[in-house]
This record gives C-alpha cells, sequence and structure tokens, in this order.
C-alpha cells in the first residue's frame, strides 16, 4: 500500500507505539462521515463510517509535522496510547458526544463536566462544516482556531476569531455561506442536520460584520 505524501503509516499496534514515542500526537478531527463518503485511511483499508484525523509534531524537530487519517480501531487505539482523555466527536446527522477516557465511557456532552458556549459551539459547527464541504483537512488559520475552541469551549471566542473563520467562508471559490453549504450537503445526504449561527451573526453585526455564516 502506497501512504500519502506527508502522512504516517499506523497500520499496526507496533507502528502505533512508534509513532507515540517519535511524536507529540494532537487530534484534528473525530467525525462521522456522510452516506456514501470514503476515505483512504493510513491504517489500510477504506474508511466508511467514522474517521480520526491527527496532527503529530516530531519531538525533536517541531517543524516536521505529519498527518494521520485513520478509522475507529486505530484511531481509539492513538488515543489510548497518547493517553488524550477527552475526544469530541462531530457527527453532521445528530447530536456530538465526547469520550470521557477517565470513566472510559461515551457522554452525551450535555452531561459532560465542560459545558459549551453557545457562540465556541456554534463556530466549532462551522468549521467542521467547511472541512466537509470542502473534503480536505483545514488549513492551518483554521486548524489553530479550531484548537483553541476545543480546548477553551467553556468561554465565548474572541471577535478576531469569529472574524478569521468569517474570512475564510467569503474565500470559498462557490461564494456560499455556511447555511447554503449545509443545505448542499444535505443534497448528498438528506440526514444532515440544521445547524444556527445566531450568536456569531449578532457579534458580528454589532462590529458592523457582514455574516459568511447565514
Amino acid at each position: 500500500m502506497k501512504y500519502k505524501r506527508g502522512h504516517l503509516n499506523c497500520r499496526t499496534i507496533k507502528q502505533r507505539e512508534k509513532i507515540i514515542e517519535k511524536y507529540d500526537i494532537e487530534i484534528i478531527t473525530v467525525a462521522n462521515l456522510l452516506k456514501g463518503r470514503t476515505m483512504d485511511s493510513d491504517a489500510g483499508g477504506i474508511i466508511e463510517d467514522r474517521y480520526y484525523e491527527f496532527r503529530c509534531t516530531s519531538k525533536k524537530n517541531n517543524l516536521n509535522k505529519y498527518t494521520i487519517i485513520c478509522g475507529i480501531i486505530a484511531g481509539e487505539s492513538l488515543i489510548r496510547f497518547a493517553k488524550i482523555k477527552d475526544v469530541i466527536v462531530f457527527n453532521p446527522l445528530k447530536r456530538e458526544y465526547n469520550i470521557d477516557r477517565y470513566n472510559n465511557s461515551v457522554k452525551c456532552e450535555d452531561y459532560h463536566k465542560i459545558k459549551w458556549d453557545k457562540t465556541a459551539k456554534e463556530l466549532f459547527y462551522a468549521i467542521n462544516i467547511l472541512e466537509f464541504y470542502w473534503k480536505k483537512s483545514l488549513n492551518n488559520t483554521l486548524y489553530k482556531v479550531k484548537r483553541e475552541i476545543m480546548v477553551n469551549r467553556d468561554k465565548e471566542p474572541s471577535l478576531q476569531f469569529i472574524k478569521k473563520v468569517n474570512n475564510c467562508i467569503a474565500e470559498d471559490r462557490t461564494r456560499l455561506k455556511i447555511s447554503d453549504m449545509i443545505l448542499k450537503l444535505r443534497e448528498e445526504d438528506e440526514r444532515v442536520r440544521d445547524f444556527n449561527f445566531k450568536n456569531i451573526n449578532n457579534i458580528l453585526e454589532k462590529n458592523n460584520i457582514e455574516s459568511n455564516f447565514s
């Protein structure tokens, strides 16, 4: 099997253990795929349901960064080896879930110890929808914003973060707003649910900025 440039082979347990020894890994995305979508796994085979995307930074040289995209078995294995305690799953078809690694159980986000700020949740949704619509990994700007939101999800994101995402939406070649992208995704899978960006729109309006969310 040929692996994509910039990706790491995580096919075996031994390879995953070596990855943890050599790299600091963090989760970019854990998400359920839309109906009919597939992805090539860096563990071999084809992903048809939930995919895990990790960013791996060399412990010897932090300029050396790699990506891992894999399915549930390899993804959960890497999470265990890296001792990642908190995982947020984005499911465009239903509610998100946090995986509490301390108790080794899946809990609905409403019952998780860290409550979401409403605006942070909207921005998290929007970034994930962009990733689904573009069918590619997040650029560095969106990746950094998403990482900060996930770490500080109980706090309202700064206007700077909201503007960065708003500008990224505007740069899309189709010139669609997030709400329009959702409609396009629903053409692909009718189960895609509605998302509301009321809080973000209010913040942008107060600052006389045109919203590209809805």
